[in-house]
């Protein structure tokens, strides 16, 4: 039902390095697609987690900008960034276990 490649991108989700956010919810979009063809509890998860993408990308250049010493954004627009990244991921595995626990109901 594709958790295994849920459980793939929740552990790159939560690595210590942004660029692999990208790799992470491409698995998790992976795994949340083919559990959607099983359960439409996980449909709006799945566009939640294409949302994901956005942030990664940005968060990814951002670290490789960081990497180099380029100053991509001032201070407060990168702790806004972080900010609105750290809700975001709040909400998107808010979505994922509401999903899980609506299969576990069934």
């Amino acid at each position: 039902m594709g958790f295994g490649f849920m459980f793939l991108g929740c552990f790159l989700l939560t690595g210590a390095f942004d660029t692999l956010n990208i790799l992470g919810f491409l698995f998790m979009y992976a795994g949340i697609n083919t559990a959607s063809k099983h359960c439409t509890c996980f449909d709006n998860t799945k566009k939640v987690c294409l949302l994901g993408f956005a942030f990664s990308g940005v968060k990814a250049l951002m670290g490789i900008c960081s990497y180099f010493d380029i100053e991509l954004l001032s201070a407060g627009a990168t702790n806004i960034v972080n900010s609105t990244y750290t809700a975001y991921m709040i909400c998107f595995y808010v979505f994922l276990f509401l999903s899980v626990a609506a299969v576990a109901k069934d």
